[in-house]
């Protein structure tokens, strides 16, 4: 954990994952998307899904991808923009978006779902997909199926 507390932002690829990013910053990231208008709630210094959601936000807004990872690109986009958060306190609450992360937990809870790849691609893509799953919440059904082979038939697949 203290480990965590002496990055600062852009000193690491940061991504919603279990466990989450932590750290100092993750807050420092936290705080300047709040600055400028892209809320993800209080700057608890944990990369969450209203982190990431508030990051898809600002990246579309920018032009570029938004898929939620802060790459060196995002960073640089976020530097960028130093003159306008720079030393600003961040005007709070800070509401932490619509209904539909709860909406995507209660699907996720009442449904049974496998996912897995065929190639290391698609793997990657299914371990993400079921990665975000898990992220928002503990209880989600779904399942990541290592091979076709352990797929059950009783299972949905996607």
């Amino acid at each position: 954990a203290l480990v965590d507390e002496c990055y600062r932002m852009g000193d690491r690829t940061l991504y919603l994952r279990l466990p989450n990013f932590h750290g100092a910053d993750v807050r420092q990231l936290q705080t300047c998307l709040n600055i400028l208008g892209f809320s993800c709630g209080e700057a608890d210094g944990y990369y969450g899904a209203y982190t990431e959601s508030a990051v898809k936000q600002f990246q579309e807004s920018q032009g570029a991808l938004a898929d939620g990872m802060c790459f060196q690109d995002t960073f640089d986009a976020i530097e960028r923009l130093h003159h306008v958060w720079a030393g600003k306190p961040a005007a709070g609450p800070h509401p932490m978006g619509g209904m539909g992360f709860a909406r995507a937990a209660n699907v996720l809870e009442s449904t049974r779902l496998s996912i897995t790849g065929e190639d290391p691609i698609s793997r990657n893509v299914a371990g993400r997909i079921w990665n975000l799953a898990s992220a928002t919440t503990e209880q989600s059904g779904m399942e990541l199926v290592s091979s076709h082979n352990d797929y059950r038939p009783d299972d949905a697949a996607l």
